[in-house]
């Protein structure tokens, strides 16, 4: 069928067209369906999901996939805020070094202990240079801490 185009210009009065043919030559093709895909995820790596990685896979299972397995980060230049996620990893950091210090001097102050796992985290992260991002978490981490010490 020729396109709505050229069927309009034939309704429009005076106007003729000639008709034309076709040169492209009609073969015969054997049909040959293409397999559908079998993706193996056997080889990405899968780690126990905390609360937050699941809660993430609920939301939008794509976006875990591309974090979580493929590893996948943006690289956002003007994102350069602190959130929830990145104290949570800071206190991980604190409170594992801090107990790897403890095993090494099970008699020092514990006091001392943490606060130098403490600059030792905020200088493998990176948070230094983001003082006034980290600000509101910094100010509630002696809490944690005194809570955590006793």
């Amino acid at each position: 069928m020729p396109s709505p185009l050229v069927q309009a210009l034939r309704l429009r009065p005076g106007v003729r067209l000639h008709a034309g043919h076709d040169d492209r030559v009609l073969r015969d093709i054997a049909p040959a369906p293409t397999p559908r895909p079998q993706p193996v995820g056997a080889r990405l790596p899968m780690q126990p999901l905390s609360a937050s990685s699941y809660e993430q896979l609920r939301a939008c299972p794509y976006r875990f996939f591309a974090l979580r397995q493929l590893g996948l980060r943006d690289e956002g230049e003007l994102d350069v805020d602190v959130d929830k996620r990145d104290w949570g990893i800071w206190v991980h950091e604190v409170l594992g070094e801090f107990h790897q210090r403890l095993s090494e001097a099970p008699q020092a102050d514990r006091l001392v202990l943490m606060d130098a796992a403490v600059q030792q985290a905020t200088r493998k992260l990176h948070l230094a240079n983001e003082e006034g991002e980290f600000l509101p978490f910094a100010v509630a981490w002696p809490q944690l801490r005194d809570a955590y010490l006793l």
